[in-house]
């Protein structure tokens, strides 16, 4: 079954502007047929395939929305979803952080990061092992020269960010 509605309703603050984000993309031109949000357990079977126990709230509102067919926000991010970002890619991610120069590393568990999105096999949009359990947590910039910084400060912001870039390519 897909999602092909929207409603602006969430107990969870960051799922709201998440879904807000989503509604105003729609707003701009964003074709519903173009997109098709996961289910829960779409979800936590990914995170599974990752080899994490679970999923921040925001990364899951997300998902609810685009999580199996992300349309034109994989133009924007790169391969995202719950078919296409799994453990292949989680290995790849591992073994870079692990391949960074000590001083570089900033992450506090970079064995169970989360992985997002990969653009182009090389740049990686990741979350930190230790902060899943934050319903928002900030999303990292993991690139193949060995680059590694803190790009966005939320779930939201990243979301946001792409919403833009797809509002762009409309």
């Amino acid at each position: 079954m897909e999602r092909k509605t929207v409603a602006i309703e969430s107990a969870n603050e960051s799922s709201a502007v998440i879904e807000n984000s989503f509604v105003w993309t729609v707003h701009m031109g964003l074709d519903l047929d173009r997109v098709a949000g996961a289910f829960d357990d779409d979800i936590t079977a990914m995170a599974a395939d990752q080899g994490v126990s679970c999923v921040p709230e925001a990364v899951r509102a997300v998902l609810r929305l685009i999580g199996v067919r992300p349309g034109p926000y994989e133009l924007a991010a790169g391969s995202l979803g719950v078919n296409a970002v799994g453990t292949e890619y989680k290995r790849l991610a591992v073994e870079l952080l692990g391949e960074l120069p000590l001083e570089k590393m900033r992450l506090t568990d970079p064995e169970n990061v989360l992985v997002l999105a990969v653009y182009e096999d090389e740049e990686f949009s990741i979350i930190d092992g230790s902060r899943l359990l934050d319903p928002n947590p900030p999303v990292w910039d993991l690139r193949g020269d060995y680059d590694l910084k803190q790009r966005w400060s939320s779930v939201t912001e990243w979301f946001a960010a792409m919403s833009e870039e797809v509002i762009r390519i409309l």
